[in-house]
């Protein structure tokens, strides 16, 4: 009896044992999961198993698709950067205001349909994104 409660602890005490790494999963500085990498002690060192949960959000508008089309009718965007929805307003024939989470704003420029234009802030500087002419 002695000697299978001492097995038992033993054995036990080799499970627990088991190398745990816990890493989150961080999108636009945001927390949406996290992954946990085990690897068993003993003779099964080539063995790793990964336990992963997390939820990614995809929207069909983003910030990014404002550069390759106008945003007629759409309310609002979802910021890669930020990780947030941003609101839209349109400010006028071809032009919308997009309001970031930081407070500050963009404007988007369209012509027949194609942005022209982004007047934006960086780094406490306003600047213009103008849209280079193709060659034909």
């Amino acid at each position: 009896m002695t000697k299978t409660l001492l097995i038992a602890f033993l054995l036990g005490s080799m499970v627990a044992r088991a190398q745990i790494a816990t890493f989150d999963v961080v999108m636009a500085g945001h927390t949406i999961g996290s992954v946990k990498v085990l690897e068993p002690n003993g003779t099964e060192r080539l063995r790793k198993r990964i336990e992963a949960e997390f939820r990614v959000p995809f929207y069909a508008h983003t910030i990014t698709g404002l550069y390759y089309q106008e945003p007629a009718q759409v309310p609002a965007v979802y910021s890669e950067k930020y990780g947030a929805m941003c609101k839209i307003t349109k400010l006028g024939n071809g032009h919308y205001s997009v309001e970031l989470p930081n407070g500050k704003e963009s404007v988007y420029s369209y012509e027949r349909g194609n942005c022209v234009r982004v007047v934006t802030e960086l780094a406490g500087v306003k600047l213009s994104i103008v849209r280079k002419q193709r060659p034909l």
